[in-house]
């Protein structure tokens, strides 16, 4: 057997056999086989039917050997994570190997659970064994920093008090002398498992190495994770071999994979989608970067989809749930050359961690639902889990499944489809429909033309502002704003109100641009595509302040941004569309106009760019009192920019400081909470209201009193 290293990190050797990976190949295609191993090479021509399997003993001694404030006791990330899910593959005849002592893991480990039933498989009917080897330098830093890298070759020679001061010092890991030599290891174990699958040598295959690897950050270890094993592999075989052009990595760990998201965030050649508990951002990794709204950058833009649960308590009917409705429509859409599972087994039931009910069938059907991409070329990789009887049987499951095993039957009561799944979708598609044509988001449409579908489909935007036109011109008499530019009037059209005296006899002006109204939904139907109109509501803070502002005798143009199609999101194309409406509104309408005396503007959620885009690009005179804008953890904040000279804009920066108000929610990432915040992002004030609206709500009294003092001065 091979060697086995305890939880204090004394490796303890059964049987006087060592560690070695020095196997000898035979003429026959076979190896003579080792301790902890069962190696057979395929023959080479055409692709292999079979299943591979990596697994290193060697990956066992990276233990805890120095017990800190922080680790009491074994740590959960322990080389029995590997051990039992190899002794399972053994027990349940996916391996042969007669050196394995079954009693001396249950003596050590307590893994007295009920071994599977045997199924005798002739040699060809098993796993394909594949040879780890350490991942090298030139690999490695292909996504971690060099300093990162060296610092991990550090600890192969540091002292016990410099170990455990690292320990101590980092977040959520461990180190000993064989951390370096382990994470090498699996990262280059992950590289060979995924060679194999795509050269044809084996059909699919399960890397089973520690320590896991997607939260591992380029520049850093955490979370238990030393070198992104995931990432390091997509690079590895992207420069080796050029017939992958795509990647697409499902992380279903139930923590959300932060290292890996990063390595790819503005990658379009990778397709990162992660499901994991996100609790508000109070789940591990704390913070925002799980959310639901993090959806790429640049080229990556769309390439980046975060599931976030807003709890645990997930099951096998919540995560089918999420795969028929977003991970396989848009695993087809993005069509990759590979697929990576970042398979981490804390969302199994029992894991003490995860607190999620996914069962062994469950995993096996998201398997099986995840072999018909990419030809069925499909690598999983160990992440974490850490109830060894959960992680080991799942992952038989899953590995049994790859084999080609006949799928098996998940229990009826645990399909049912939790209203936390049903709501998750919803904000998913939300956040994404904009960028996966395969996607229709329930709550916003996608501006599609209705002769694609139906001659009677009329966009929710329209028919929402058409209902606020007809009640505005009833009460106040205001009218439509001509637009006499073809492309800005095919896009705005409708969206733009003002009151009869803008135009003439106006004195005071307040310019209000908002984001389309929010739609509520009080329950969620099972129909992707379904709203129920008895149980949605329309949200919009906005005609709250529009409504205040007529009963001062202000002047208004209100400007609704509609968020409604391909050519919006966070992105250059929207934010110069908006430009373009609000110069073509500032030139036309407000600055030849003599009889104004004094102009606000307010800027709410993402539509603030109207606002920026006027500071920023024509010079203010004295009319313009000043700036009020909101924006919630959702929206976009900006800081002043401008075409300026240097001694220009800060003339101008200082006059916005000066003469503004930023509502900022302490949600929100942009400007985060600990930042100081210079002039140049107006006169901050952060309010503990997480969503747009709310701040709208509950700041109104103070806001329409700012504003009442700028007209009034």
């Amino acid at each position: 057997m091979a060697a086995v290293a305890h939880a204090y990190g004394t490796p303890v050797v059964a049987n006087g056999v060592s560690s070695s990976n020095e196997d000898v190949e035979m003429a026959d295609n076979t190896t003579k086989p080792m301790a902890g191993y069962s190696v057979v090479i395929p023959k080479r021509g055409a692709p292999s039917k079979r299943t591979g399997v990596c697994y290193d003993a060697r990956m066992q001694f990276h233990a805890q050997t120095i017990q800190t404030d922080k680790i009491e006791g074994d740590h959960p990330e322990n080389y029995m994570r590997i051990v039992g899910i190899y002794r399972e593959f053994v027990a349940a005849g996916l391996l042969d190997d007669p050196t394995l002592d079954f009693s001396m893991y249950d003596k050590i480990a307590q893994l007295n659970w009920q071994l599977p039933k045997r199924v005798e498989r002739p040699p060809h009917e098993q796993l394909v064994r594949i040879h780890a080897r350490e991942a090298t330098r030139e690999e490695i830093t292909a996504v971690h920093t060099e300093e990162h890298w060296d610092r991990m070759v550090a600890t192969s020679f540091a002292e016990d008090n410099e170990l455990e001061d690292m320990t101590s010092q980092g977040d959520s890991v461990y180190f000993n002398r064989e951390t370096f030599n382990s994470a090498k290891l699996a990262a280059g174990g992950a590289i060979e498992t995924a060679s194999h699958v795509v050269e044809g040598k084996v059909r699919n295959a399960f890397a089973v190495v520690r320590p896991p690897g997607h939260h591992a950050e380029p520049t850093c270890s955490m979370g238990f994770c030393h070198f992104n094993n995931v990432s390091v592999a997509a690079r590895a075989i992207m420069k080796q071999n050029s017939s992958i052009k795509k990647i697409m990595i499902l992380d279903w760990d139930v923590h959300h994979g932060n290292g890996t998201q990063t390595a790819f965030y503005d990658d379009p050649a990778i397709l990162y989608m992660s499901i994991h508990r996100f609790d508000d951002g109070n789940f591990y990794p704390p913070g925002r970067g799980g959310d639901a709204d993090k959806c790429g950058r640049g080229k990556g833009l769309g390439r980046n989809v975060n599931i976030p649960w807003p709890c645990g308590g997930m099951g096998d009917g919540d995560y089918l749930h999420v795969f028929d409705e977003i991970v396989i429509p848009i695993g087809r859409e993005f069509g990759p050359d590979l697929v990576i599972i970042s398979s981490g087994f804390d969302a199994a039931d029992g894991d003490p961690i995860g607190d999620c009910q996914v069962t062994p069938p469950g995993y096996a059907h998201l398997t099986h639902m995840m072999m018909s991409l990419a030809r069925g070329k499909v690598f999983v990789c160990l992440e974490g889990g850490y109830n060894i009887e959960s992680i080991s049987r799942s992952a038989l499951a899953v590995t049994q499944t790859l084999m080609g095993d006949p799928v098996p039957p998940i229990d009826p009561r645990n399909l049912e489809v939790t209203l936390e799944a049903r709501r998750t979708v919803a904000l998913v598609k939300k956040h994404q429909y904009i960028h996966w044509k395969c996607l229709d988001s329930p709550l916003v449409h996608r501006g599609l033309k209705k002769s694609q579908y139906m001659t009677s489909m009329d966009s929710t935007k329209d028919i929402i502002r058409g209902y606020q036109a007809r009640v505005l011109n009833t009460k106040h008499n205001m009218a439509e704003l001509p637009l006499f530019d073809a492309e800005l009037n095919e896009i705005f059209k409708d969206q733009i109100l003002v009151t009869p005296n803008v135009l003439d006899t106006a004195k005071n002006l307040l310019i209000i641009a908002h984001d389309s109204p929010e739609l509520r939904l009080s329950e969620v139907v099972a129909g992707p595509r379904e709203v129920n109109p008895f149980t949605c509501m329309v949200q919009d803070e906005s005609m709250r302040y529009l409504e205040w502002a007529l009963s001062k005798g202000y002047a208004v143009i209100d400007v609704n941004i509609p968020n409604c199609g391909p050519d919006y999101g966070e992105d250059a194309t929207e934010i110069s569309v908006i430009e373009r409406l609000a110069l073509y509104v500032w030139d036309n309408y407000v600055d030849f106009h003599e009889s104004l005396d004094k102009v606000v503007f307010m800027g709410i959620g993402t539509a603030m760019h109207f606002v920026h885009a006027i500071l920023g690009r024509r010079r203010f005179d004295k009319r313009v009192k000043g700036i009020l804008t909101f924006s919630g953890h959702e929206s976009p904040v900006r800081s002043y920019s401008s075409r300026e000279l240097l001694d220009e804009q800060q003339k101008i920066i200082n006059w916005f400081y000066e003469n503004s108000m930023v509502y900022i929610s302490t949600s929100n990432e942009v400007v985060p909470v600990n930042q100081r915040t210079t002039k140049k992002w107006g006169n901050v004030k952060r309010v503990p209201e997480k969503f747009t609206q709310e701040v709208l709500h509950t700041k109104f009294t103070e806001a329409t009193g700012w504003l009442e003092k700028k007209f009034a001065g």
